[in-house]
């Protein structure tokens, strides 16, 4: 008899164990993923036009101003500058003449270049440019020109 309990009570326990691993659920089953945005730099400048031009004449027309809008596109802050200018031209005995910086003004800034304006993220903002040219009579008739270089940087 003492054989047949035992026996009992190990087909209660086999069968209590079996169906208490048959009633509880199985555990969560998690994974993780890496999500990762690679978001680019964008940056954009145009000009509304790539010539500045100057008739002068110390007598009659001393002075005279032509302007451009720079447009800065840019999903980081940004400053603008502009290089500077090293005007030359052939007086009339064919002579290299260099017209000085300090006659040119470019909105604040003289012929020397430097940073016209700084704006932070932006969809599209417009950077007004005034040239101006004041001339006196030490300057050398000559056609002076250069090439003048804007550059968009980062802050």
């Amino acid at each position: 008899m003492k054989k047949l309990l035992i026996a009992g009570l190990a087909i209660t326990l086999v069968l209590a164990l079996f169906v208490g691993v048959a009633v509880t659920a199985p555990p969560d089953q998690t994974a993780d993923v890496e999500v990762t945005a690679n978001v680019a730099q964008s940056v954009w400048l145009s000009l509304d036009k790539h010539a500045i031009n100057w008739d002068v004449d110390p007598d009659l027309n001393p002075s005279d101003t032509d302007s451009l809008t720079a447009t800065v596109r840019s999903n980081w802050n940004w400053q603008l500058q502009v290089s500077a200018l090293k005007m030359q031209g052939a007086n009339p005995d064919g002579v290299t003449e260099t017209l000085p910086n300090g006659m040119i003004s470019i909105n604040t800034l003289d012929g020397n270049g430097g940073t016209l304006g700084s704006g932070e993220r932006t969809r599209g903002t417009d950077v007004s440019v005034n040239y101006t040219l004041d001339v006196d009579w030490s300057v050398a008739p000559a056609i002076y020109t250069d090439t003048q270089t804007y550059t968009l940087t980062f802050r």
